[in-house]
């Protein structure tokens, strides 16, 4: 029966995956440790590979070049990441074929079938021997370890064969002996590689006995001399003059020695001349061509300096560097604003990619729950829903926070029914994971944005029930001035504690989660500064973590 190895770090899709692939007979492993996925393939020795791009440590297509070096077992990649680009990596890196996730479990079937038949029906499997972080490929004798390769010989191969398929035990002198002649073509086959070594390189060598190569090494240096000195415009400083002539003088000189050391006759060395002289010109005519065209950029650039910012090139000499400063001084604020922008747009694309990946995750693992078994798991892909909602609202409050068309209304809110309003969002999983909501009325009226407000206090409501495990506890109450929302839950590590407002941030739970963007935060921190209140963190590892709202600057109490 065919083995089926899977690499995928969303345990919901690994298990359903599993679970479908077994029901049709196959034996299926899905990886534990993801920062040593080689070793866990060499022990099993698959058929065939289901691998996910997006994975912790190291990629997929990390994974898939590693496995190439050891075995030819086809790999199927499942990621969200479809478009052309990723396709065309998957292909050329080694992979055999790719499926976009949110998938259908019955195409998922069909492609394995396809892959297990043309590589088994057709063809022969490779044979693949480990030890610990060292596999051997028997079919080619190549040894992997560490990410290095080693090419053996016939008679290394078979040796550490021999002492791989007797892991544990005493392999004899005479065994070895045995396995090295066992072959009888294994004498003629080494002779036959020197001979045909020996005469390929006696070959070669003959090639260079003629006096040919001479002349063409003569030629290079002079028209390398030649055109280095055209390209950097020497001629128009002292120090370049200098070092035309040193080049030159060292030209002349290898060509006096090897004309002395070969007696060469005239006639060749009149042609090497020659032929150098016509380069020389040519060489020359494209030389002035290209400063007299960049002379007349230069100009077009100065009579264009109040219009644009243009890229200039390279200076060529001492005067086109000083004109390149007046430039660069005369726009230096321009170019300013422009890397300005530019690095705004780059962090705004950054978060496109990043939140198009997350939320294609619970797609689907919410479509592969609902396909296993509708009605038992509605609860679970309402929390999966609820997760892609969390990601939506994340990225409209990055795209809007720093729009010049925000609106920002301040109006007398009720806290407390903004509060009721958050905590029904959530029901779901505070039933799921049988947490216990206190929530004590704060009885305020505060100045503020209701809908910006409603934002941040979904983000901290989120972030408690993600990191408080079942069966704990969450509290909402009031402290004077200041909305309080704490939990019983992992905690964050002092270190960390700093830098949990910082843009991408993870940190320590993050990175055990997998799944923490690290921009949560982040823009709970953006959007209460422009409410003009505040927000601070509190925390120790295995007691829970408590948030403080600071309305004080914009708070209103109910006679």
């Amino acid at each position: 029966m065919y083995r089926i190895f899977i690499v995928e770090d969303d345990a919901a899709i690994a298990g359903v995956i599993r679970r479908h692939l077994e029901g049709w007979g196959y034996t299926v492993r899905c990886a534990e440790r993801f920062d040593d996925v080689l070793s866990e393939f060499a022990a099993f020795d698959p058929h065939l590979v289901l691998l996910d791009i997006s994975l912790p440590f190291f990629n997929g297509y990390h994974w898939c070049q590693e496995i190439r070096r050891v075995s030819k077992a086809p790999i199927l990649f499942l990621t969200s990441a479809s478009d052309n680009v990723n396709v065309v990596m998957a292909m050329q890196l080694g992979g055999d074929d790719l499926l976009a996730k949110p998938f259908d479990l019955q195409v998922l079937s069909a492609k394995v079938q396809a892959l297990l038949r043309r590589a088994y029906d057709f063809g022969p499997s490779s044979h693949l021997l480990s030890c610990g972080a060292a596999v051997l490929n028997v079919s080619d004798g190549t040894l992997d370890a560490h990410g290095q390769r080693v090419e053996l010989t016939r008679n290394e191969c078979r040796i550490l064969q021999l002492l791989l398929e007797h892991k544990g035990e005493i392999v004899s002198r005479d065994a070895l002996m045995t396995r090295l002649w066992e072959s009888d073509s294994f004498v003629d086959e080494n002779t036959l590689t020197v001979n045909i070594y020996v005469q390929n390189t006696g070959a070669a060598f003959s090639m260079f006995s003629q006096h040919t190569w001479i002349l063409a090494l003569i030629s290079l240096i002079m028209s390398v001399v030649l055109a280095v000195a055209l390209w950097k415009n020497f001629f128009t400083h002292p120090l370049g003059k200098v070092t035309l002539a040193l080049l030159l003088a060292g030209a002349v000189a290898v060509f006096a020695a090897v004309f002395a050391l070969y007696s060469l006759p005239v006639e060749a060395v009149a042609y090497a001349g020659l032929l150098c002289l016509m380069l020389g010109l040519v060489l020359f005519a494209l030389g002035y061509s290209a400063f007299l065209r960049r002379h007349r950029e230069l100009e077009g650039l100065l009579r264009k300096v109040h219009e644009s910012v243009l890229p200039l090139p390279p200076p060529r000499g001492v005067l086109e560097a000083d004109y390149q400063a007046l430039l660069r001084a005369v726009c230096a604020d321009r170019v300013r604003l422009a890397a300005e922008n530019r690095d705004r747009l780059e962090d705004m694309t950054d978060y496109y990619t990043l939140w198009a990946h997350q939320i294609k995750t619970p797609i689907a693992a919410a479509r592969l729950l609902l396909q296993e078994d509708p009605g038992a798991v509605g609860t679970e892909v309402e929390v999966e829903l609820l997760k892609i909602e969390q990601y939506v609202d994340m990225v409209l409050g990055y795209l809007r926070l720093d729009s010049e068309s925000t609106d920002y209304v301040l109006r007398d809110t009720d806290l407390d029914g903004l509060l009721r309003q958050a905590v029904r969002k959530f029901a779901r999983m505070f039933i799921l994971k049988k947490i216990t909501l206190d929530f004590r009325e704060t009885g305020r009226t505060v100045l503020t944005d209701g809908k910006w407000l409603s934002f941040v206090v979904e983000q901290v409501l989120s972030n408690a029930l993600k990191y408080t495990p079942a069966g704990g506890r969450i509290r909402i109450y009031g402290d004077g001035e200041t909305l309080v929302i704490a939990d019983s839950g992992i905690g964050i590590r002092p270190e960390d504690l700093p830098r949990v407002f910082e843009k991408g941030f993870t940190g320590y739970n993050g990175r055990e989660d997998k799944k923490s963007t690290g921009i949560g935060l982040y823009l709970c921190r953006r959007v209460m500064d422009r409410l003009n209140h505040g927000i601070s963190i509190v925390s120790r590892p295995g007691q829970g973590t408590l948030v403080r709202l600071d309305l004080s600057r914009g708070r209103r109490v109910v006679e």
